[in-house]
């Protein structure tokens, strides 16, 4: 039961004195923000891929009631790639430069 006690001893020797320690500077938002801004992004481009594929699966065949519906998949689905992509990416280089992916969550 001490091994747990040690444990959390430790982990709460490593917060900074004040939560608002780590908001100081840019190099600390900036991270964060990026996270936020390629999370959104992604999920916005899911939702809207899911009510233009309801579009595209209601529209009975009509040809006019299928053309908006399938240019929304096309671009909802190449925004959830580009989030991916941007996501892969900063971990990719951020590991080039020897920076640990996990300090900037």
């Amino acid at each position: 039961m001490s091994d747990v006690f040690s444990i959390l001893k430790n982990s709460l020797n490593g917060l900074p004195e004040s939560p608002d320690d780590r908001w100081d500077d840019i190099s600390s938002v900036l991270p964060v923000m990026v996270n936020l801004i390629v999370i959104i992004a992604f999920g916005v481009s899911f939702i809207t891929f899911a009510y233009s594929f309801i579009q595209f699966v209601t529209s009975s065949g009509d040809p006019k009631k299928l053309e908006k519906p399938r240019s929304a998949l096309v671009w909802s689905l190449a925004g959830m790639l580009l989030s991916g992509m941007l996501f892969a990416l900063r971990r990719v280089l951020l590991q080039l430069l020897g920076i640990s992916p996990s300090e900037f969550y």
